[in-house]
């Protein structure tokens, strides 16, 4: 299966369930690969035969900066919502970072995979 890829989106959230954390939004680092058939583009050079990235990469700025969930298991739930949307995406994984979370650890991190259904 081939993959799409969205690397290292650095958006700002209000998210984390400590009264300190909800006080301004924090720096969240997003990677989302997307599973699919990539045969038709790689043919065709034409978008409609692919995954247009750049509308899902607005996609998930827009929710990531709206969001007010506590807990990042529910921000990449709704992100792999989001990558599912397209029936041509077969899987979704979403990896989402919260960096200086941790004390001694560069940060806090979170995966999912979902598959369409």
């Amino acid at each position: 299966m081939d993959r799409i890829f969205i690397v290292d989106l650095k958006v700002m959230s209000l998210i984390g369930v400590y009264p300190e954390e909800r006080e301004s939004p924090q720096p969240l680092l997003i990677n989302v690969a997307l599973s699919c058939d990539l045969h038709a583009a790689g043919q065709s050079d034409v978008l409609e035969d692919t995954i247009d990235y750049h509308q899902l990469e607005r996609s998930i700025v827009a929710l990531v900066e709206e969001s007010q969930v506590e807990l990042l298991e529910v921000l990449a739930e709704q992100i792999a919502v989001l990558g599912l949307a397209d029936m041509r995406v077969k899987e979704v994984v979403v990896r989402i970072e919260k960096t200086g979370a941790l004390d001694a650890s560069r940060a806090a991190a979170v995966e999912v995979i979902r598959e369409q259904r």
